[in-house]
């Protein structure tokens, strides 16, 4: 075998004992609270989440945006049921862009000269 390689192959080994070791230090959360928590790290302005309703918003509201769409456009069959929840959930997020907007101007205002949030 080369130098080279054989270098490389030790290097290549020492570096995969040396992760396996701080893998064991960083195990994520372990509690069920933790792991909620954990779980909506990534929301930020909830208008790409998996799904239209986020914890913080109010359910009964949600339904009912649904219902009025439902009840409006009285949707026959799979695909038309498909559509009237999209433009249920698209709408729905669509709502939370005023926040947001707020949320971005308060920020710029509060945040010191030169500072990129």
């Amino acid at each position: 075998m080369h130098p080279q390689s054989v270098a490389a192959t030790a290097t290549a080994t020492h570096r995969t004992r040396i992760n396996r070791a701080n893998s064991q230090h960083s195990t994520g959360p372990r509690t069920v609270e933790g792991k909620a928590h954990s779980a909506q790290n990534a929301i930020t302005h909830g208008l790409t989440a998996a799904t239209a309703f986020l914890p913080a918003e109010d359910f009964a509201a949600y339904q009912l945006h649904v219902q009025n769409l439902l009840a409006e456009y009285q949707p026959k069959g799979a695909t038309e049921n498909i559509l009237v929840q999209e433009l249920a959930d698209t709408s729905w997020r669509l709502r939370r862009i005023p926040a947001v907007e707020n949320h971005l101007l308060a920020l710029q205002t509060t945040a010191p000269a030169g500072c990129i949030n």
